[in-house]
């Protein structure tokens, strides 16, 4: 998915039509400038530089998750959003900010940087729930 983005900016024409800011570095397409950097192995995002889809104060992007379906279709949910913004993304729900990756090679770079006895931090409220009902915490929450 990322991969496909990167070639689509490496075909970025330099175009002469005014366009914002944002979008030119230089005279040049500012995701081809963003693609050549990512390529890097040493690359590394600060989190604010993560992409995110933009949210309200307080509840972030909650109403958008909320429309899409809510929890039971988060997984369908997300998917839309790595489409939108790339194998790895980041998401106000609500007070929390997650980060969101779907890349094999980000996802085992996660896992080996955990060290050997990772914290999968649960939200309380699904721990409550868990307990109440007895359901057991699946593939979601490891």
């Amino acid at each position: 998915m990322w991969l496909a983005r990167i070639k689509l900016a490496a075909k970025c024409p330099a175009v002469s039509a005014p366009i914002p800011p944002l979008w030119t570095i230089g005279g040049r397409c500012a995701v081809t400038e963003a693609a050549q950097a990512l390529q890097s192995p040493d690359h590394r995002l600060s989190f604010s530089e993560i992409p995110s889809p933009k949210g309200l104060p307080l509840v972030g992007t909650t109403l958008s998750l909320l429309a899409a379906g809510s929890y039971p279709r988060l997984h369908e949910y997300v998917d839309a959003r790595h489409k939108e913004l790339g194998s790895v993304y980041r998401e106000a729900i609500g007070p929390a900010d997650a980060v969101f990756v779907s890349d094999p090679q980000e996802i085992q770079r996660v896992f080996r940087s955990e060290g050997r006895a990772p914290k999968h931090l649960l939200p309380e409220p699904w721990v409550l729930y868990n307990e109440l009902f007895g359901c057991k915490r699946g593939l979601f929450f490891m």
